[in-house]
């Protein structure tokens, strides 16, 4: 749709700061933030809950009621790069993450890199180990029940909106919660797999034990098959055997789905919890999200 905003000059001229806002806002959004899909559901909520889910190049938001059985509204989108600029326009298109008075807040981030190591209490070797920048900051997260280390970075402009909005939030590493979700006494093996817009995140456990933990970009259904594939390889898990369960943004209609079926013979759909009176998007879409139920007290 053609807009038919004025010249920068003519704000200048004109001192409109409410209508140069808008332009910027425009110019911003149309740039940076792409919407997957939007849900609102005309629910009113006792003691709303916030969930939020930040990638390298993604961010989710859902609004539940407190025992997480109903959805309030949800959005998906994906961003050029996350920084100040996106940040921004998410708060600017999505007036309700600013506008509730929200029960509880909790963040699952999603960065690129993450690593789990055995629990290490010495903060510059874990900065060393990993490079820190200035334009990252670094979280050391304990996973004391498996005695380990989840060390990842965070864009600084992420960490800073986050305090700057939501100072009382609770946040992790989705790695942790996924460890949480996929350790599996299964003798054959799990592998948990979530897709999200140019990648999907990965998670192998056998019989109680993480084997690996680790985020893959892909273009084509090809890629997928072959990193799966040499990860049952490498662990010498069979086929036949493990349990392979899909969640994100993949259809059991599409090519990706079908190729993966031609080669594992157990495959689920991990769904979400809540109640959503919108039926047009499949429940496990969401799941990522919807892990952060469990930390909600």
């Amino acid at each position: 749709m053609y807009h038919n905003w004025p010249s920068i000059n003519t704000f200048a001229v004109q001192k409109d700061k409410e209508h140069y806002n808008n332009f910027v806002y425009y110019c911003r959004e149309r740039i940076k933030l792409k919407e997957i899909l939007y849900i609102k559901n005309d629910v009113e909520l006792v003691q709303p809950v916030l969930f939020l889910q930040l990638g390298d190049n993604y961010f989710y938001y859902a609004i539940v009621n407190k025992n997480v059985s109903t959805l309030h509204e949800l959005a998906l989108c994906n961003v050029d790069q996350m920084n100040s600029d996106t940040l921004f326009s998410f708060i600017k298109k999505y007036p309700s993450l600013k506008e509730e008075a929200f029960y509880d807040i909790q963040v699952s981030f999603s960065g690129s890199f993450a690593s789990f190591t055995p629990i290490i209490n010495n903060e510059d070797i874990i900065k060393n180990t990993i490079g820190v920048n200035e334009n990252t900051i670094v979280i050391t997260e304990r996973v004391s029940e498996w005695q380990l280390t989840n060390l990842y970075l965070v864009n600084k402009d992420l960490w800073n909106w986050i305090q700057e909005n939501y100072p009382t939030a609770k946040f992790r590493h989705r790695y942790t919660l996924d460890l949480k979700n996929a350790i599996s006494n299964s003798i054959g093996g799990v592998v948990q797999v979530d897709f999200y817009n140019s990648g999907f995140t990965t998670i192998v456990s056998v019989n109680n034990k993480l084997l690996f933990a680790g985020n893959f970009e892909y273009a084509n259904t090809d890629d997928v098959l072959y990193k799966l594939l040499k990860l049952c390889h490498y662990f010498s898990l069979s086929q036949n055997e493990l349990i392979l369960q899909l969640s994100g943004l993949i259809e059991q209609n599409s090519a990706l789905y079908k190729d993966l079926y031609l080669y594992f013979s157990n495959i689920n759909f991990r769904n979400v919890t809540w109640q959503s009176k919108n039926t047009d998007y499949p429940l496990h879409y969401f799941t990522s999200l919807n892990d952060l139920a469990a930390c909600v007290s």
